[in-house]
């Protein structure tokens, strides 16, 4: 078969795939034996490559279906898939200018876009590979503008960071790619929505001994509540101890996609860096994160003055390889750039504000339920922490905790089992919680009724055993 057959074939294969994301009969997960899929998957087996390569797309996870709640992703925008495809076929690394001219100036442009919505206007930033890596970036960004000689000689001083008890791992990971140190993560208390306590902040902060404190990360959008820490309070604590202020705003920042909405990140602009992901509420294909910056100059300073002259043999502005620490970049800006290009500000706005109401129309669908129990469901949240609780009364004791844990663990199993519907579970506070996301346009109503009713029938049967 010639190249082109391949390719006609292939996007066939992808046409097909794509329109079972809509399909209710078909299964979100239908994970087959771990030993069957090594087997045929070996590289001496003798079954067709391109036979195995069709059945990829048949056994993965369909995180694009309307019945994918599992992860804080789901739900691609059409636009930017296929600006994807665009991309990968070009095979250009967005390290220089000379390079990828036009991949280049989209991520310009979309990055500029974003700042914006953020009131950013006058900073900068660039796409990376992943929330956790953005939220690293800050931190070394934040961590060289206090110590400039550290990029040539090293971290010699013990430096402090605070984070919320709920934050994101990937503070306590970049603490230790970047030699501060996890034993310097200083976690902060929150209150029972999953929020920063500002008090218990400024408090750490002043107690702080052996070391300085440098950097505070608040979160837009806890992974687990959705909750959103207090940020005008914090943006003050952080300005009268001279921090640095990181907001992880991965799933939360969305919210500014929406005039309706993006009251509830009040103070954000306040922030000297902010993660987002455009990969979350926006359904741009993963990964496709940024890291903004409330001013110029920063980026470069961290990492720039040990580009190869191989590379940049006229180094300009527009060569983002000389302020990231990627020399492989991908032209994550293309989709991204078609994304903004096709919704425009209304689509985005209409997307956020959609999927915000999924989730109050679950949260309100689960508040009938008797035996069902909503623990935590922000407005401001895309999605909802709730448990089966047949008998509310009884969960008071460890032993009856304990009990309810493994009930709501067992349906959340059952439901993987079945493979109808994909959600998490999760832990706050000691209480298991189910964890549904709503992060795609096509779930309906009628999903959420249909995902409730299978956790009620499987909670009744299997409180019974």
């Amino acid at each position: 078969m010639k190249n082109r057959d391949r390719l006609m074939w292939a996007f066939g294969e992808i046409a097909n795939y794509v329109d079972l994301f809509s399909k209710q009969k078909c299964k979100v997960i239908d994970h087959q034996k771990s030993g069957e899929i090594q087997k045929m998957l070996s590289l001496q087996s003798s079954e067709d490559a391109w036979k195995i390569l069709k059945s990829y797309l048949q056994m993965s996870v369909k995180s694009g279906h309307r019945h994918f709640f599992n992860q804080l992703y789901g739900g691609l925008e059409m636009s930017a898939l296929i600006a994807e495809f665009f991309s990968i076929v070009n095979n250009v690394s967005t390290a220089t200018y000379e390079m990828s001219p036009l991949s280049t100036q989209m991520e310009r442009i979309a990055v500029q876009k974003m700042l914006g919505f953020a009131g950013m206007k006058r900073g900068e930033g660039m796409i990376v590979p992943g929330g956790s890596y953005a939220n690293m970036f800050s931190m070394l960004v934040a961590r060289n503008r206090l110590l400039a000689k550290c990029k040539g000689a090293g971290l010699r001083q013990r430096l402090l960071l605070f984070v919320s008890a709920s934050a994101h791992y990937s503070f306590e990971r970049a603490a230790n790619t970047l030699g501060i140190g996890t034993n310097n993560v200083i976690k902060v208390a929150t209150d029972d929505e999953g929020r920063m306590i500002p008090e218990d902040l400024n408090e750490k902060i002043e107690k702080a001994r052996g070391g300085t404190a440098f950097y505070i990360g608040a979160t837009a959008g806890t992974t687990v509540e959705g909750a959103i820490d207090p940020l005008i309070e914090i943006a003050k604590i952080a300005r009268k101890h001279r921090l640095w202020l990181h907001v992880d705003g991965a799933i939360g920042a969305s919210l500014l996609l929406s005039p309706k909405r993006k009251k509830e990140l009040q103070g954000i602009a306040s922030a000297d860096s902010l993660t987002w992901d455009a990969h979350k509420a926006m359904g741009v294909p993963l990964t496709c994160s940024l890291i903004l910056f409330k001013k110029k100059g920063g980026m470069r300073s961290a990492v720039g003055g040990s580009e190869g002259d191989y590379l940049f043999h006229h180094p300009r502005q527009d060569d983002i390889g000389t302020h990231s620490l990627q020399c492989g970049r991908r032209a994550d800006g293309v989709k991204l750039w078609m994304l903004l290009k096709v919704l425009g500000e209304r689509g985005l706005a209409l997307r956020v504000e959609y999927l915000l109401s999924l989730a109050a129309y679950a949260a309100a669908r689960v508040k009938q339920e008797q035996k069902l129990q909503l623990l935590l469901a922000h407005e401001h949240a895309f999605g909802i922490c709730f448990r089966y609780n047949p008998n509310r009364s009884e969960s008071k004791t460890a032993r009856k905790l304990k009990q309810l844990n493994q009930l709501n663990i067992q349906i959340r199993e059952e439901v993987v089992k079945e493979g109808k519907f994909l959600l998490n579970y999760a832990s706050i506070k000691g209480s298991v919680v189910l964890r549904p996301m709503f992060l795609n346009p096509l779930t309906t109503k009628a999903d959420i009724d249909e995902m409730i009713d299978k956790i009620l029938d499987l909670g009744r049967k299997l409180a019974k055993i």
